[in-house]
C-alpha cells in the first residue's frame, strides 16, 4: 500500500473501543521501494513483535473490538499500490463471512475474474490508437521533402550537435541572425536531437493568407481572487507575405471571449483533411494551426482561480495561426517544406501554398555548399532534383558562426553553473531583483510545510521569480547561448514583437499524437550533473533513482495526471509505460515517468486541456487547493512560466511542453516615458513534500535557474546587451 504525507491518527487518540492493527515502517514513509519493505512494513495485530510505543511507525489500520468495522488508510489508486485489488478483495470476503455467520447459513459468492493474475502497479492497459484519417476537412496541405539535407557528415563526432547546428543555421537562412530579422517568429526546437526527432519554425516573413497573430488577456485584476470567465482575444493579421517586418499591414480585431472557447471554435472552424498519402509521407503530427503558449494565470478558466493579473504587455496567452512552416527531421535529416490552405472552387489558394514551397524549397537549396555536388555558380536549380527529390550528389557542409565569429560545435559548456549555484552571497545575482528572497523563499517553504502537516496538501510546488529591469540582453543572442549551454528535446523561441520567450524545457506536458493518443511526461527530481568526473556523475543518478523524496515528488504527479487523464481517456486505457527513470541532461539528472492513454471519441483538444492544466508538476496534489495555497505565498502571477509551449494543430494534434528553464522578455508597464524600456524574468521552483528541508530546497531552486543565468552572463561578458 502507499501512503501520502498529510493525514495520519494518532494511537492516543483511539478510543477504548477501537484497536490498532497495522502501521507502516519508519516515520514519514512515501514509498516502500522494496519488497522485504512491504512485508515488514506492515504488522498484524496478533503478531508479537508489534508495539505501540513507537513513535517512528504511523498508524494505518484499526478495528472496532466488537462491531465488524475497519479502516484502512491507503491509496487505491496510486500507481505506486501493488496490492489494492487483495485489499478489496479481503474486505468483500469478511463481509461475506460475518453475514453468513449472522445468518447461519452458507454464502456462495460467484466473483467474475477471480482467477486472474495479479494487475501490474503500473495499471491500465495500451489501448490501439484510432482509424486517423478525415476527408471532410476544409483544409488541406501541399509539401515537399528534402531528403538527406541535413544529414551530419559521415563519420563527424558530435553528430547531435552538428544537427542542431544545421537546425540553426536554416532558421537564420530563413529569417536572419539580428534581432531586428527574427521579429514575429517560432521555432519549436529540438536541440537535443537524440530525444526530440522533430523542429518546427516559421513566422510573418513565410506568411500565408491564414496567418494571425494571436494574444488573450483574462478579464479581472489581482484583487479580484475569484473564477472568470472571459477575457478578451486580440487578433492582428497581414494582408501579403511581407519581405520586412517594416512592410507589413496590420488588421487588428479585438472581442471578449474565453481562451478555451474560443480555441474549440477555431478548431471547429478550421479542419485540416488527413488522406492516407498525406499521413505516410509526413512523419510528424504538426502541419499548421496554432503555435504558441498558454500562461499559467489560465488556470482560471481550468477549475482555478485569478489571484495575480500578469502585467500588461504580457498576455495571458499568446499564439500564431501559422499556414507556412519548415519541418526538420533531425532522426534523419530531412527537411519539410509545408503550406496549409483553405480550400475553394477555383484552387486559386492551393497555387499560392504551391507557389511558396517551389520558391522556399530553392532558396533553401541555393543557399547551402554542397561537397561533391553539382554546383553552377552557388545556384542549385529546383528542376536539377531528381524523382526523388534529392540533390545529385554529394554530402552537406555547414560550418556555424558564433556570435564572436568563432566556429562553434554545439558542446554544451556547464563551466561556472556550479559556482552559480554554490556562490551563498549571490553577488551573481546582483543585477536580479529576487520575488521572494532567500529568508523569504525559506519561510515560504516552511508555509508550505505547514500546510502539508494540517492537511491542505500532499505536495506543493513552490516557485519564485528573478527579474531583471532596463537592462536586458539581446534575446536572439540569448537564445543561441541557452540552446548551446542546454540543449533540450522541447525547447522553444517564440518572438511576438515586444514580447519573447527563449525557452531550454526538458519536459513535455501534454501530447496528442494521431489516433487519439495522449501522453504526459512529468519530471519530478533532479540533481546537478558532473561533467568533468564520470563516478560522481553515476553516483549522482544513482542517488536520484534512489531517493525517496524525489520518488514520493513524482509518485503523486503521476497519480495526479492518472486522474487528470482518467477524465478524458477511454476507461482503462490510462497507463505508465515507465515509471521514475532517471534521464541525463546536459546540467542535470532528472526522474522521469510517462503517462498515457486513448482520448474518448467525443472528447475534443480544449477538453483535454481543461481537464490537465496547469501541468501537476508546477502545481501539486490535489491541483485545485494547491494553486491556491501557492497564490497565497508567491505574490505575484506567473505568467507563461509553468504554462506550455507547443502546437496545437488542425489535424487533431497537439504537442505542449512546461514552461521550465525559460527566460522571458516583455515591455515594462512602469517604463518611465522610456518606450524601450523592458523586463526579463526566469521562474525557478521546486516540489515540497514533507521531507523537504528549506535550505536544499532554496538550493535546488538556484539549480534549476542556473543555466539560464549563465547564459545571460555569457551574454553580458559578450557585451551583447541593450541597454
Amino acid at each position: 500500500m502507499v501512503r501520502y504525507h498529510s493525514l495520519s491518527v494518532l494511537e492516543s487518540s483511539l478510543p477504548e473501543c477501537i484497536q490498532p492493527i497495522a502501521w507502516s515502517i519508519g516515520h514519514h514513509h512515501a514509498l516502500q521501494q522494496q519488497e522485504d519493505d512491504r512485508t515488514n512494513g506492515c504488522h498484524n495485530v496478533h503478531d508479537t513483535t508489534a508495539t505501540t510505543t513507537s513513535d517512528k511507525r504511523v498508524l494505518m489500520a484499526i478495528a472496532h473490538k466488537t462491531l465488524p468495522h475497519y479502516g484502512v488508510q491507503f491509496h487505491p489508486e496510486s500507481i505506486g499500490t501493488d496490492h489494492g485489488d487483495t485489499l478489496m478483495r479481503n474486505f468483500r470476503d469478511i463481509t461475506v463471512q460475518y453475514w453468513a455467520q449472522q445468518n447461519n447459513k452458507k454464502i456462495k459468492v460467484d466473483v467474475e475474474g477471480e482467477g486472474e493474475k495479479e494487475r501490474s502497479c503500473k495499471g491500465g492497459m495500451a489501448l490501439p490508437p484510432r482509424a486517423w484519417h478525415s476527408d471532410d476537412g476544409n483544409c488541406d496541405v501541399v509539401y515537399h521533402k528534402l531528403p538527406a539535407l541535413l544529414l551530419p557528415i559521415a563519420g563527424s563526432r558530435n553528430t547531435n550537435a552538428k544537427a542542431s547546428s544545421s537546425s540553426e543555421a536554416l532558421f537564420i537562412e530563413l529569417f536572419g541572425d539580428s534581432e531586428d530579422d527574427v521579429g514575429l517568429t517560432f521555432w519549436l526546437d529540438s536541440s537535443a536531437t537524440d530525444r526530440g526527432r522533430f523542429s518546427y519554425m516559421g513566422g510573418v516573413k513565410h506568411a500565408g493568407p491564414l496567418w494571425r497573430k494571436i494574444s488573450y488577456k483574462i478579464n479581472g485584476n489581482s484583487s479580484s481572487s475569484s473564477k472568470v470567465g472571459g477575457g478578451v482575444l486580440r487578433e492582428e493579421r497581414v494582408t501579403a507575405s511581407p519581405s520586412s517586418l517594416d512592410d507589413k499591414m496590420i488588421i487588428t480585431e479585438s472581442y471578449t471571449t474565453s481562451f478555451f472557447d474560443w480555441l474549440e471554435r477555431e478548431l471547429s472552424t478550421y479542419r485540416c483533411c488527413i488522406s492516407s498519402i498525406t499521413a505516410a509521407d509526413l512523419p510528424f503530427d504538426f502541419w499548421g494551426g496554432l503555435v504558441g503558449y498558454i500562461g499559467y494565470e489560465l488556470k482560471a478558466e481550468c477549475g482555478g482561480q485569478l489571484v495575480h493579473a500578469t502585467p500588461t504587455q504580457c498576455p495571458d496567452a499568446s499564439m500564431f495561426f501559422t499556414d507556412r512552416l519548415v519541418v526538420v527531421d533531425h532522426h534523419r535529416g530531412d527537411v519539410y517544406l509545408v503550406a496549409l490552405y483553405e480550400k475553394n472552387d477555383d484552387g486559386g489558394e492551393r497555387g499560392v501554398a504551391e507557389q511558396w514551397v517551389r520558391s522556399t524549397t530553392e532558396r533553401i537549396h541555393n543557399s547551402f555548399l554542397m561537397v561533391n555536388g553539382q554546383i553552377e555558380n552557388g545556384h542549385v536549380p529546383v528542376e536539377n532534383l531528381d524523382k526523388n527529390h534529392q540533390i545529385p550528389g554529394g554530402v552537406l557542409s555547414i560550418k556555424m558562426q558564433s556570435s564572436n565569429g568563432h566556429a562553434t560545435t554545439g558542446t554544451a559548456v556547464n563551466t561556472g553553473i556550479k559556482a552559480i549555484v554554490n556562490n551563498n552571497s549571490d553577488s551573481t545575482l546582483s543585477s536580479f531583483i529576487l520575488r521572494a528572497p532567500k529568508e523569504q523563499y525559506l519561510k515560504n517553504v516552511q508555509s508550505c510545510l505547514d500546510a502539508l502537516y494540517a492537511g491542505d496538501s500532499y505536495e506543493l510546488c513552490l516557485t519564485t521569480m528573478f527579474s531583471r529591469p532596463h537592462s536586458v540582453p539581446s534575446a536572439w543572442s540569448l537564445y543561441k547561448r541557452l540552446r548551446t549551454l542546454n540543449p533540450a528535446p522541447y525547447a522553444a523561441w517564440l518572438d511576438f514583437q515586444g514580447l519573447r520567450l527563449m525557452c531550454s524545457s526538458p519536459e513535455r506536458f501534454l501530447k496528442c499524437a494521431r489516433g487519439g493518443m495522449l501522453e504526459a511526461k512529468p519530471i519530478k527530481g533532479t540533481a546537478s550533473r558532473h561533467v568533468t568526473d564520470k563516478l560522481a556523475d553515476r553516483q549522482a543518478a544513482a542517488a536520484l533513482a534512489a531517493s525517496e523524496k524525489d520518488r514520493a515528488e513524482n509518485l503523486m504527479i503521476v497519480d495526479l495526471l492518472r486522474n487528470d487523464l482518467g477524465r478524458v481517456c477511454d476507461s482503462g486505457s490510462v497507463h505508465v509505460p515507465t515509471l521514475m527513470e532517471v534521464e541525463s541532461h546536459a546540467t542535470v539528472h532528472q526522474l522521469v515517468s510517462t503517462v498515457r492513454g486513448r482520448r474518448k471519441e467525443s472528447v475534443t483538444i480544449p477538453d483535454c486541456l481543461r481537464a490537465a492544466f496547469p501541468g501537476g508538476s508546477m502545481t501539486g496534489a490535489p491541483k485545485i487547493r494547491s494553486m491556491a495555497i501557492l497564490d497565497e505565498l508567491e505574490k505575484g502571477p506567473r505568467g507563461p512560466y509553468s504554462g506550455c509551449i507547443g502546437f496545437i494543430a488542425l489535424n487533431d494534434t497537439f504537442d505542449l511542453n512546461i514552461v521550465i528553464r525559460t527566460a522571458i522578455e516583455y515591455p515594462s508597464d512602469d517604463d518611465g516615458g522610456n518606450d524601450n524600456s523592458r523586463v526579463l524574468q526566469v521562474g525557478a521552483g521546486g516540489a515540497i513534500v514533507v521531507q523537504s528541508d528549506p535550505a536544499d530546497e532554496y538550493d535546488e531552486m538556484r539549480l534549476k535557474a542556473a543555466v539560464i543565468l549563465q547564459a545571460i552572463q555569457d551574454c553580458d561578458k559578450a557585451g551583447e546587451v541593450d541597454k
